[in-house]
């Protein structure tokens, strides 16, 4: 019997108790059974890692596997980013593939098809403000019109290039695609490889 006090009271414990908890406690404490059982808790992790993993390699996917909901959805009054209700275009439906670009905050190019037949192809980025980006376009838009109203830079054609820019909250949004287009961090990488 070993005595023992816990908080303010003293309290008994028989010998049988503390015989069958010890040899309980010998057996469910021995490494090797717990070691086995903690190894398989890891597996659906690991799983998961090698899952993840192998999608962040991948240079596509299905929509479907980024949304169900757009994959599956047919639209008709919502404007193409970057279009007022006024040019009349509308998103039909969203192409089934997605494109991912290796870089910084893996952006994803996705394509939508309008209601005209025509493809637009968008940037979709994550992680990342893009209000100030759509401001920067519309100063770009401002100029141009600028431009085209004083006639010594209409007759030199003088204008910007800009894109849409439409953000979709505080951290993503849509950036028009622009085709053959060199990102500046490829070019900077590109010379840094040469020095």
């Amino acid at each position: 019997v070993v005595s023992t006090e816990y908080m303010g009271t003293r309290t008994s414990i028989p010998d049988s108790i503390l015989e069958s908890t010890h040899s309980r406690c010998k057996y469910d404490c021995e490494p090797s059974r717990y070691l086995s059982k903690f190894g398989r808790l890891w597996i659906p992790f690991q799983e998961l890692s090698l899952d993840l993993t192998a999608s962040l390699r991948r240079s596509s996917f299905q929509l479907s596997q980024l949304s169900s909901r757009l994959a599956e959805r047919s639209f008709s009054a919502v404007p193409l980013p970057g279009t007022g209700m006024s040019d009349a275009v509308f998103i039909h439906a969203f192409e089934r593939k997605v494109s991912v670009l290796h870089t910084k905050t893996t952006p994803k190019k996705i394509t939508v098809r309008a209601t005209d037949g025509s493809l637009f192809c968008y940037l979709l980025k994550g992680r990342e403000d893009l209000r100030l980006d759509q401001r920067m376009a519309h100063i770009l838009k401002c100029i141009n019109q600028m431009l085209r109203d004083d006639s010594k830079a209409e007759s030199k054609h003088l204008m910007s290039r800009h894109y849409t820019v439409t953000p979709l909250g505080s951290r993503c949004g849509l950036i028009q695609w622009v085709e053959g287009a060199v990102p500046l961090f490829t070019l900077y990488k590109h010379w840094r490889q040469r020095e």
